[in-house]
């Protein structure tokens, strides 16, 4: 929109503007809008290099459960493509972000599979034990366990690297946080 108000500018003449401060505001509005363009080409040019070396395929969502089995094959090609990768083919910093997404997923769903056992023995005791705490435990644990996932979802469609840099620095301090913890109340 502001490229074509800097078009209008050009083919103008001087008269059809009423203050010299508009016509500044359009160029500067239409400098930045060319630069947002020009970063998102450069973005989706990397994307398509990325998906090049590695032979990453989209799927198409024909089935629920072929699409996730087509995902998992093209994450296995790619996976062994990366093994063996070419020292020009190497792009600026995906080695470190998808171990990082790699350690992150692995951490959410191991909490994940913890909570649902969790809950599963909680039920178990409740009826063994005959109390409803057991239930509303068992119910939190699950809720706690779906937000979880949501929260893997999220972290596996990241893209801002510094984002997921931060996410993983969070999740290692407050893991480490309570094995501090865990160690003061040992003694």
């Amino acid at each position: 929109m502001a490229i074509r108000k800097v078009q209008l500018l050009s083919k103008a003449t001087p008269d059809a503007f009423s203050n010299e401060a508009e016509m500044k505001h359009a160029i500067i509005e239409a400098y930045f809008e060319i630069q947002d363009i020009s970063e998102k080409n450069k973005q989706l040019e990397k994307q398509k290099l990325q998906e090049k070396i590695f032979g990453l395929e989209k799927p198409q969502p024909t089935s629920k459960i072929l699409c996730k089995l087509l995902k998992v094959w093209s994450d296995i090609k790619a996976f062994c493509k990366l093994l063996f990768i070419k020292q020009e083919d190497v792009l600026e910093g995906l080695g470190t972000v998808s171990l990082l997404k790699l350690i992150l997923l692995l951490v959410f769903f191991l909490l994940r599979c913890g909570l649902y056992v969790f809950a599963i023995c909680e039920v178990y005791s409740t009826f063994v034990n005959k109390s409803i705490w057991g239930i509303a435990i068992a119910i939190f644990a699950f809720i706690f366990a779906r937000i979880l996932r949501i929260v893997s979802l999220e972290i596996d469609n990241m893209k801002d690297k510094e984002y997921l840099i931060s996410v993983f620095s969070c999740v290692m301090s407050f893991g480490a946080i309570v094995i501090a913890i865990i160690a003061i109340l040992k003694k």
